[in-house]
C-alpha cells in the first residue's frame, strides 16, 4: 500500500511579511487576537491565519485595518520602513 503525504507549499513571502506587520500592529495597540479580530469583524481563526501568513487578506480587510486604526497603508502593505506605522491624525492648517 502506498501512502501519499500531502506536501504543503510554504506561504508566499508577501503573506508572511503582511502577517508580521499585522502582529506588530496588534501588539502596538495592546490587543489580544480576540480583541483585534472582534474590532475587525472577523473570526479569531481568520486573524490567526492572517498573522501567520497562511491567508492572503482581501482588500476590504486591509482598508478596514487602515481606517479603524489610522494605519499607513504603505507601511501595512509594503513594509515601507520610511513611513510611520500610524498616520498623523492632526489637521495642521485646517
Amino acid at each position: 500500500m502506498t501512502v501519499h503525504a500531502t506536501v504543503r507549499k510554504p506561504p508566499p513571502a508577501s503573506c508572511v511579511a503582511f502577517g508580521l506587520r499585522l502582529r506588530t500592529l496588534r501588539a502596538a495597540l495592546s490587543k489580544t487576537q480576540g480583541e483585534f479580530a472582534s474590532d475587525l469583524g472577523i473570526a479569531v481563526k481568520t486573524a490567526k491565519n492572517y498573522e501567520g501568513g497562511h491567508r492572503d487578506p482581501p482588500a476590504s480587510l486591509v482598508a478596514r485595518v487602515c481606517i479603524k486604526f489610522a494605519v499607513d497603508p504603505a507601511w501595512l502593505l509594503l513594509g515601507d520602513a520610511a513611513r510611520p506605522m500610524f498616520q498623523s491624525t492632526s489637521r495642521e492648517g485646517a
